[in-house]
């Protein structure tokens, strides 16, 4: 299994506080950017993060996001997540 730090990531803009920054659109944009062994552990740990139980936040499910693909929020809203390639 590749670990996702150890390859390059996409980069992918989205608006976290508009419609788009709701759960599902998220993982379901960020699954069109992987590809094969990427999609597949992606797609195993968000569905064990959303399992009843689990006890994950929305945050949390950023954090699987971003640890696959470059997560940028445009919105602001997510410093964590802001586009400091201009720094």
């Amino acid at each position: 299994m590749t670990n996702p730090t150890e390859r390059e990531r996409k980069r992918f803009e989205i608006d976290l506080s508009s419609s788009d920054g709701n759960l599902f659109v998220v993982i379901g944009l960020a699954k069109q950017l992987l590809k094969q062994e990427q999609l597949q552990e992606f797609e195993q740990q968000t569905a064990e993060a959303m399992k009843s139980g689990a006890g994950k936040t929305y945050e949390d499910l950023l954090e699987i996001v971003n640890s696959h693909v470059q997560l940028i929020d445009t919105s602001g809203w997510y410093s964590k997540y802001s586009d400091n390639s201009s720094t």
